[in-house]
């Protein structure tokens, strides 16, 4: 409609992306990470002198994308790759960096998720893409000089003819446009809410969701056409102190799209006449723990709001239906403007206290690590136990799940199941989980397995979550230093049995040494034997079991630590391998902590 305010015409006032016609030395994919700094890199080549293009005009990236990736990804990872097979054949270049995380205050991360950490080599697959693609690591506002320094290596392998200080200068001038042209949009924002008089939209989201229109569905339009001004989150303007009131929420989250989303809701929770829709898409993780707190925040402030998922199937019509439900009901809310619900809590409480005094419970992802841990925490004083596992339980956990990880939802539902079976005191109960400051979602599984607790109610809601380190330094120096053996034991004897089990002449025989082990290493935990006697009886037992070497192929396993050392959750996937004529190769964990060490104290 005219007149109506439309953030993405207004946008294109002080954000241009236009670029000369192709073909061009260096193209840069409008995707992912790259959408919103955009304008920052096409500024950067072009004070170098050197043509520049994007993938903007991709047809329909997701579609195209989704026939070049070689796993199920959620849309936005699709359309990445559509992006990038776009471009091969208009450049000589594709420059596409590796972003690992924003700047943040020293008590917190702010990540981009793991897909877009690795996206860049993702497109390296897409054929024809290897050659001309260029990924420098950049966390540029994290390791400056580093990331400079990889900047001008990329530029010279483009033969680019500018110095290292020609370079720095054009990236310098390039971060200051981009951060002024960032202060515009806000100062257009905030004109526009105090000078209008109603109700307003404004969009949330990840950038590469919202913005692009081979991507949001024409959702900004359909609202302007419905006589509805629209804004996006990165319009509004606010400051530390604004959302100081959910603080505990910010440091749990640590992506920084997500941080963003989480901001901004808070802050239109607070304003009149701003309703907040939500716009995500299918299978993106980190997005359904932003959609739980989301809606905590909304309902706390007794404002509607509007959550719709983006599905490359989904027509325009039927997000018209969803809006226009959606409008009458902001425009109820308008007009009344109900009192809010102080009861709602936003932020689950978690613990970081004493496990003393306490039944505690342990995840159970690797029942050999996991007894050892139990025996470990109870030399210590500890009522530890490990949580029951059955395909009962997975399945009952998976279907409560919303898009988090499926771990997470099973752990929980084990933990009430042990509980209520257990004839257990919920508030006098911990849970164990591991705390962590990958990219990934592990960070924040305790707080949404305490929103499950809460939610369960029935006194669960007095149960407590204890985030910990996962060496259990927290309970003692000698804690940890068997924790490490913990884990290093339990992953050596599950492969040493591998390599026994397949050879052995009577059936059951590895099992039988395996088990008898693992009681005697439970003992040594516990400082009931020496550990001398728990290894020099482990070694007597092995080489007493009669094997016949035959030529068996070699399975490795790896991936997810939580499925591939669980026999319930993988199905019994070493069982199977050996059953039918393998020989398996596993990780453990003390092998896996030295292949990631380096790399973490390079960081």
């Amino acid at each position: 409609s005219k007149g109506v305010f439309d953030f993405t015409k207004e946008r294109k006032k002080i954000i241009s992306n236009k670029t000369k016609s192709q073909p061009a030395k260096v193209g840069i994919p409008a995707a992912l990470h790259l959408v919103d700094e955009l304008d920052l890199w096409i500024d950067f080549f072009e004070r170098l002198g050197v043509s520049v293009t994007t993938s903007m005009d991709c047809p329909d990236p997701v579609a195209t994308g989704k026939r070049l990736a070689q796993a199920e990804f959620c849309a936005p990872m699709a359309a990445f790759h559509g992006h990038v097979s776009y471009l091969i054949d208009k450049c000589e270049y594709i420059f596409a960096p590796f972003y690992l995380e924003k700047d943040a205050p020293q008590d917190r991360r702010r990540q981009y998720c793991y897909y877009t950490q690795f996206a860049p080599a993702l497109g390296s697959l897409v054929p024809g893409a290897n050659e001309k693609l260029l990924s420098p690591v950049l966390n540029y506002e994290i390791q400056p000089l580093q990331s400079r320094v990889a900047l001008f290596n990329a530029c010279k392998k483009m033969g680019i003819d500018a110095n290292y200080l020609e370079v720095m200068m054009a990236f310098e001038q390039a971060i200051a446009s981009h951060k002024e042209k960032s202060k515009k949009l806000i100062k257009v924002g905030s004109q526009f809410i105090k000078m209008h008089n109603g109700m307003a939209v404004v969009l949330l989201g990840r950038p590469y969701n919202v913005l692009p229109e081979s991507m949001n569905k024409s959702i900004p339009s359909i609202f302007v056409n419905l006589g509805i001004p629209v804004l996006y989150q990165d319009m509004i303007d606010y400051t530390k102190d604004d959302v100081e009131e959910i603080e505990d929420l910010l440091t749990a989250f640590h992506w920084h799209y997500a941080s963003k989303i989480i901001e901004a809701a808070h802050v239109i929770s607070k304003k009149d006449g701003l309703y907040p829709v939500l716009v995500t898409s299918f299978k993106c993780a980190p997005d359904s723990f932003v959609m739980e707190y989301f809606k905590r925040i909304m309902d706390k402030a007794g404002k509607p709001y509007l959550i719709l998922q983006l599905d490359e199937h989904d027509s325009t019509v039927g997000y018209e239906t969803r809006i226009e439900a959606a409008i009458r009901s902001f425009k109820n809310h308008y007009g009344s403007l109900p009192a809010p619900n102080h009861h709602v809590r936003v932020v689950p409480k978690i613990t970081r206290d004493s496990l003393a005094g306490k039944t505690v419970l342990l995840p159970n992802w690797d029942m050999m690590a996991a007894r050892l841990l139990r025996a470990n925490l109870q030399r210590e004083g500890i009522d530890a136990h490990i949580l029951y596992e059955d395909d009962a339980l997975i399945a009952k956990g998976t279907r409560t799940n919303t898009g988090q990880c499926i771990p997470l939802n099973i752990v929980a539902y084990e933990y009430i199941d042990y509980v209520e079976k257990h004839g257990l005191n919920p508030a006098n109960t911990i849970l164990w989980m591991a705390d962590s400051e990958i990219a990934c979602n592990i960070r924040m599984y305790p707080y949404f397995a305490k929103s499950i607790f809460d939610s369960y109610g029935k006194g669960f809601e007095n149960t407590k979550v204890f985030v910990g380190d996962i060496t259990f330094k927290e309970v003692s120096v000698k804690a940890a230093i068997y924790t490490y053996f913990a884990f290093m034991f339990s992953g050596l004897l599950r492969r040493v049995g591998c390599r026994y089990r397949p050879y052995e002449y009577i059936a059951g025989s590895t099992d039988k040494a395996i088990e008898q082990t693992m009681h005697e290493f439970e003992m040594a935990f516990k400082d009931e034997i020496e550990w001398s006697e728990a290894l020099s009886n482990m070694v007597k037992r092995f080489s007493a079991i009669k094997i016949k070497r035959t030529n068996r192929p070699k399975v490795a396993i790896f991936g997810d630590l939580y499925v591939r050392d669980n026999d319930v959750m993988n199905q019994n996937l070493i069982a199977f391998i050996e059953k039918h004529g393998g020989e398996v190769i596993t990780t453990p964990y003390n092998y896996y902590a030295k292949m990631i060490a380096s790399p973490y104290f390079k960081k």
